[in-house]
């Protein structure tokens, strides 16, 4: 199955590194990082320092003994919405170094000062699918497990954005 990512990386010559299966592979699986890339179209005169992550709002579902996840189709973020997010993110993590950005609703970036050291997955890959198998690896994984925990417990409880919406969290 190749999704979004891996067609436009190859279209433009660069190597994602896959190999085409559909399980997701604990070598790097991606030599060639999208999300610098992705944000200087989403942001052309955004602040193009740091180290970029996409870190796009995501929609998670209890399904019997697996945690699914949903990208922002089924959402319909305003820019409003995520800019209250991107907001509450920005206090939380401050003190982590983390900057969130959000230039359009449903396509967020991560700003660190140097790059992380794990590795992770295209959206497209994990969409639909049980999200254990393509939790982030490698030897900052248990910083990242946290902020994560952290973000998804934190920002629901702070922000009338999410509360507001429907229990199952889409529109």
């Amino acid at each position: 199955m190749v999704g979004l990512t891996e067609s436009l990386f190859a279209a433009f010559g660069l190597d994602l590194g896959e190999d085409g299966s559909e399980a997701p592979r604990r070598a790097a699986p991606s030599s060639t990082p999208s999300a610098p890339l992705c944000y200087l179209a989403d942001a052309p005169h955004g602040d193009q320092s740091g180290y970029r992550l996409h870190a796009d709002p995501v929609h998670l579902r209890l399904d019997r003994d697996r945690l699914l996840l949903y990208d922002t189709r089924h959402l319909d973020l305003t820019q409003g919405e995520a800019d209250t997010l991107v907001a509450l993110f920005n206090a939380h993590f401050a003190v982590e170094g983390l900057t969130l950005e959000a230039p359009v609703p449903g396509r967020w970036y991560l700003r660190l000062a140097e790059a992380p050291r794990v590795r992770t997955w295209p959206l497209d890959a994990v969409v639909g699918r049980s999200v254990a198998p393509f939790l982030p690896t490698g030897e900052d994984e248990r910083r990242w497990s946290v902020c994560s925990t952290r973000a998804r417990c934190c920002l629901p409880r702070l922000s009338p954005t999410v509360g507001a919406r429907p229990r199952g969290g889409c529109r």
